[in-house]
C-alpha cells in the first residue's frame, strides 16, 4: 500500500474512531455518570462478543494488504457463516447470562443494543478489511463514513434533542444494521460472485494465520478491559464504574495521536528492512522515545485540573474522577511507548511473539486486579494497569530488538 492510500485509510480510521468518540461524550453529559457506568459495562462486552466472533479473520484480512482479490473474496465468503454463528451464540449467551444472574430490565435493554449496535459494527469494519485487504481504500472510507460517521452524528442529534437512554441505543443498532447492509450490496457491487467457495488451501492458511492474530487481539483486549468487569464483580457501585469509564475514555481520546501516526509511516518504516541492525535499532528507539515525550506533554495537560476537565468533557458529576485521572494520566506515556513498539511487532512479522507476550499480560493483569480489587478498589486496579504497562513495554521491546538482529542477520546471509 502506497503512503497515500495508508494516509486515506488512517484518516477513515481516525474519523470513525472520533465520531464513535463524540457518541460517548454525548451519552455521557446527557444521561448521566450512572448510566454512563452500566453503558460502559455493556459496551466492554458486546466489544468482547466481536473480537471472539471475528476470530482473527479481519485481522487477517488487513495483514494481506493488497492482495489477490480473487483468494480475498473466497476467504470473506468462507468466513461470513462462521462470524455470523458466533455472533448469534455469544450474543445470546452473554444476554442469558445477564438475565439468570438477575440484572434488571434495565440493564438487560442496554445490553441487548448494545450487542445488537457493536456487533453491527463489527460486520461493518470486516467488510472494510476485505476492501482493504484487495487495495480499495476508497470503499472502505466511504461505508466508515456511511455506516459509522454519518450515523453517529444523526445519534448525536437526537441525543442532544432529548432522545431517551434506550431509544438512542435502539436507534444506533437499527442504523447500524442498515449501514451493514449498504455495505454488503457496495462489496457486491466491487466483486464478482464468481470463485465463492475456499479451498482446502484456503481454509487452512485462513485458520492457522488467524489463530496467533485471535490470541493477540482478544488477550490485548481482555489485559486493557478486564478491570472493568472486575470492579463490576467486585460490587462497586455503577456511579464509580462511571468516573472509572470516563478517564479511561479520555485516554482512549489520547492514543488517537499515536494510532493515526503510526499507522500512517508503519508503511514507510516498513522499507526500511534492508538497513543494518543499528540503523533500524536507533530509528524505532527515536520513535518510541519522541512518542514517550509527547506523553509526558498529554499527561502533564491532563493533570493541571483534572476535576475541571473531566466536567467539562463528560459532564456534571464526573468532576468527582478527578483523582483517578490525577494518577492514571501518568500511564499514558507508557501506554504511548508500548503502542509504538507494537507497532515495530507488526511491522516485523513477529505477531506470534506479539501473542505469547500480551497473552502473558493479559493472565497477570487479571490475577493482580481480583487479589487488589477486594482490598483497595479502583485505586488498586489503576495501580496494577502501571505494572502491566511496564511489563508489556519491557517485553516488547526485546522483542522487536531481536527480530530486528535476525533479519539483519538473514540479510546479511543472503547477501
Amino acid at each position: 500500500m502506497t503512503f497515500r492510500k495508508s494516509l486515506i485509510r488512517v484518516s477513515s480510521e481516525s474519523l470513525s474512531r472520533i465520531s464513535g468518540l463524540l457518541v460517548v461524550l454525548a451519552f455521557s453529559r446527557i444521561y448521566g455518570v450512572e448510566n454512563f457506568g452500566i453503558f460502559s459495562i455493556c459496551n466492554v462486552i458486546a466489544m468482547g462478543v466481536v473480537i471472539i466472533s471475528d476470530f482473527g479473520a479481519g485481522l487477517y484480512l488487513i495483514s494481506n494488504l493488497g492482495g489477490d482479490e480473487k483468494k480475498v473474496n473466497r476467504q470473506f465468503h468462507y468466513i461470513i457463516p462462521y462470524r455470523f454463528i458466533f455472533n448469534l451464540i455469544l450474543g445470546w449467551g452473554s444476554w442469558l447470562f445477564f438475565y439468570f444472574s438477575g440484572y434488571n430490565d434495565e440493564w438487560l435493554f442496554i445490553l441487548a443494543f448494545m450487542l445488537i449496535w457493536q456487533i453491527a459494527l463489527g460486520w461493518v469494519e470486516f467488510i472494510g478489511y476485505a476492501f482493504l485487504a484487495s487495495g480499495k481504500v476508497f470503499q472502505d472510507f466511504f461505508i466508515k463514513l456511511i455506516a459509522k460517521v454519518t450515523i453517529s452524528i444523526i445519534l448525536i442529534y437526537l441525543i442532544w434533542n432529548g432522545l431517551q437512554f434506550v431509544s438512542a441505543l435502539q436507534f444506533a443498532a437499527a442504523g447500524t444494521l442498515i449501514g451493514v447492509l449498504f455495505s454488503f450490496i457496495l462489496y457486491y457491487r466491487n466483486f464478482s460472485l464468481s470463485g465463492f467457495f475456499a479451498s482446502g488451501e484456503d481454509k487452512k492458511e485462513l485458520w492457522i494465520k488467524c489463530s496467533p492474530l485471535f490470541v493477540c487481539a482478544f488477550a490485548s483486549f481482555a489485559c486493557s478491559r478486564n478491570d472493568f468487569l472486575i470492579l463490576q464483580w467486585a460490587g462497586i457501585t455503577e456511579v464509580e464504574l462511571g468516573l472509572f469509564a470516563s478517564v479511561a475514555r479520555l485516554q482512549d481520546m489520547m492514543l488517537l495521536f499515536v494510532i493515526f501516526f503510526m499507522e500512517a509511516f508503519s508503511v514507510k518504516m516498513s522499507k526500511h528492512f534492508h538497513e543494518k541492525d543499528a540503523e533500524l535499532q536507533k530509528k524505532w528507539t527515536f520513535l518510541i522515545l519522541s512518542f514517550g515525550v509527547a506523553g509526558v506533554f498529554f499527561a502533564t495537560l491532563l493533570t493541571i485540573d483534572p476535576y475541571w476537565l473531566l466536567e467539562k468533557l463528560f459532564g456534571q458529576g464526573f468532576s468527582d474522577g478527578g483523582w483517578i485521572l490525577a494518577i492514571w494520566a501518568w500511564r499514558i506515556p507508557l501506554v504511548f511507548m508500548r503502542l509504538t513498539a507494537q507497532y515495530g511487532t507488526a511491522t516485523l512479522h513477529a505477531q506470534k511473539e506479539s501473542a505469547q507476550l500480551t497473552l502473558a499480560a493479559m493472565a497477570f493483569s487479571v490475577v493482580c486486579n481480583i487479589v487488589v480489587v477486594k482490598m483497595y478498589g479502583v485505586l488498586g486496579v489503576v495501580i496494577v494497569g502501571f505494572g502491566v504497562e511496564v511489563l508489556i513495554l519491557t517485553a516488547t521491546i526485546f522483542v522487536v530488538r531481536k527480530k530486528l538482529k535476525d533479519n539483519s542477520i538473514e540479510m546479511a546471509r543472503l547477501q
